[in-house]
């Protein structure tokens, strides 16, 4: 869950404002991974992100998934940033 919360944080720093296709973060998740993460597990991961609060679910063309971080899902996603770039500046 962390990786896509960080990742569609990422987006939207970089200016991305509009919802993110699944795949798209699944694809950059696995890409920067040792191991990958199974479409099945990623889309029942994002269901819970949606229950919890933290990303909106949107339908694209062909009922395709898109994903937006909430509000809250935002600051969740901005300390978990501000963590990895303290634990990196410590060394």
């Amino acid at each position: 869950m962390k990786d896509v919360l960080l990742l569609l944080f990422a987006i939207e720093r970089k200016g991305g404002k509009n919802p993110v296709g699944s795949m798209a973060l699944l694809n950059s998740i696995n890409d920067s991974r040792n191991s990958f993460i199974a479409d099945k597990n990623f889309r029942t991961s994002c269901h819970k992100m949606v229950e919890h609060g933290l990303v909106e679910m949107h339908r694209g063309p062909a009922l395709k998934l898109y994903w937006k971080l909430t509000n809250f899902g935002r600051t969740k996603a901005e300390t978990i940033y501000n963590e990895i770039i303290m634990e990196q500046s410590n060394g």
